[in-house]
């Protein structure tokens, strides 16, 4: 299967949607409504100040950055950078031992297809 990407390592939402279309057997457009439904719902509970745990995959969460001062070098005085929320996405231990599974068998795969040639 080839994917569709924006860069090396990342595929596109709509790329997303064809793999959860082919798995689940509904329309490509479903399945780009489905996953916009689940982002916004995801983003709505974050905004709301609520993390979203789902099991096996992990937690999205905001964090906030206390404000601080910097010091500037090139103009030489201290800089005060405003309190900041960022949104965060913390790996569950199964989702972090399913990738290890899945990257061990596809570094065996590989090293199988490079020995029989």
């Amino acid at each position: 299967m080839k994917l569709h990407r924006c860069d090396d390592k990342t595929i596109l939402g709509s790329e997303l949607a064809r793999m959860i279309a082919q798995t689940s057997g509904v329309s490509v457009e479903e399945a780009q409504q489905q996953l916009k439904n689940v982002i916004q719902a995801i983003l709505s509970c974050i905004i709301t100040g609520y993390g979203v745990q789902i099991y096996g995959f992990g937690k999205f969460f905001f964090e906030d950055a206390d404000g601080h001062y910097i010091y500037d070098t090139i103009h030489n005085k201290n800089i005060y950078v405003s309190k900041r929320r960022y949104i965060r996405f913390k790996a569950s231990k199964a989702l972090k031992y399913r990738m290890a599974d899945m990257l061990r068998d596809l570094e065996d795969q590989n090293q199988m297809e490079r020995s029989s040639q």
